[in-house]
């Protein structure tokens, strides 16, 4: 079989202070994702990014955040790529990016939905607080049946690997169980810097909202292979699409079948665009095989042909171009 790119796109835990701020800078294309998430959104990413802290932790401002800079990795490593991918696959959040790149929704389709998406989870999240943890080193199933008898509200929201599997619900109950976890053999509950309870029956307001949303959104099938969330099988129809996006809010992300499917599709180079390497090492769990690059916005400015130094220093000359810092947010 021959061997295929796929691209991955992670969820809202990627994010980062400063993220998207050099390629916004330099990347004309880049730049163009920035000011259409303004337009659509009323609001700029670019200043949560630059802010950073308890601004960029919200997830009304972190998710729209994270979908800016992701597609703005995109069309940066896409203008100097040669050869196309074969896949595109996004964790939760990061979905919205890979269907973008693959042909099913438009940019400005993306934000929009965004918008919907965050503050409906955000407004779920305020009459119970909401947690998420990852937890390492115990199998999903003695995980769903520890979480089970904890009495409380909490659930598994996602398997990554077989033994790495993450639980959402209300914080109280997202704390005991990461307790009785630990005191059952798991090696470490880490909680995730998320404050709802995503992926869980908490967002079925969340949910409903998004779902009349999406309901008029046009949609396209997928010029990519894209596997779903939900059990990773290639998303190919319209109607599959829209689901996924309104019925993802509920259900575990499923994140294994995800990276199996894209194996079995031949992909033994993966670049995940994102901020930060989120995917990467899950990746090399799955297919030990494969390859995996990460790319720094720094990293791609370069590629493009920019200088990047400090703030006051960036200058980009590709194709008689030109670029400086200091571009408004």
């Amino acid at each position: 079989m021959r061997e295929s790119t796929g691209l991955l796109f992670p969820g809202q835990g990627c994010a980062a202070r400063g993220m998207g701020m050099v390629l916004a800078d330099l990347v004309p294309a880049a730049a163009a994702i920035f000011d259409l998430a303004r337009t659509t959104l009323g609001d700029s990413v670019l200043d949560a990014c630059r802010r950073g802290g308890p601004d960029l932790e919200e997830t009304l401002h972190q998710q729209p955040a994270v979908l800016a800079c992701e597609l703005a990795h995109f069309v940066a490593w896409d203008a100097t790529n040669r050869e196309a991918p074969a896949a595109a696959a996004g964790h939760s959040l990061g979905q919205l990016a890979a269907l973008v790149v693959a042909g099913a929704i438009d940019v400005e389709a993306a934000f929009s939905v965004v918008g919907v998406r965050a503050l409906a989870m955000q407004a779920a999240g305020t009459g119970a607080a909401g947690a998420m943890a990852a937890v390492l080193g115990m199998r999903a199933a003695r995980v769903r049946e520890i979480c089970r008898d904890a009495g409380g509200a909490v659930w598994v929201g996602g398997v990554n690997w077989v033994d790495h599997v993450v639980i959402t619900g209300e914080r109280r109950a997202v704390v005991a169980a990461g307790h009785r976890l630990l005191e059952a053999g798991a090696a470490r509950v880490v909680p995730l810097t998320i404050t709802v309870a995503a992926h869980s029956p908490m967002m079925s307001t969340a949910a409903r909202r998004l779902r009349e949303a999406v309901s008029r959104l046009p949609i396209r099938e997928p010029h990519l292979a894209v596997p779903s969330n939900l059990d990773g099988s290639l998303l190919q129809r319209p109607e599959a699409v829209r689901r996924e996006l309104w019925y993802g809010l509920l259900a575990p992300v499923q994140w294994r079948s995800c990276l199996l499917t894209l194996g079995g599709l031949g992909c033994r180079r993966f670049v995940e665009l994102a901020p930060r390497p989120t995917l990467t090492n899950l990746v090399a769990r799955a297919l030990p095989a494969a390859r995996v690059a990460c790319p720094t916005g720094d990293e791609l400015a370069r590629s493009y042909g920019c200088t990047v130094r400090g703030e006051e220093e960036r200058t980009c000359v590709r194709s008689g171009g030109s670029g400086t810092a200091g571009r408004s947010g």
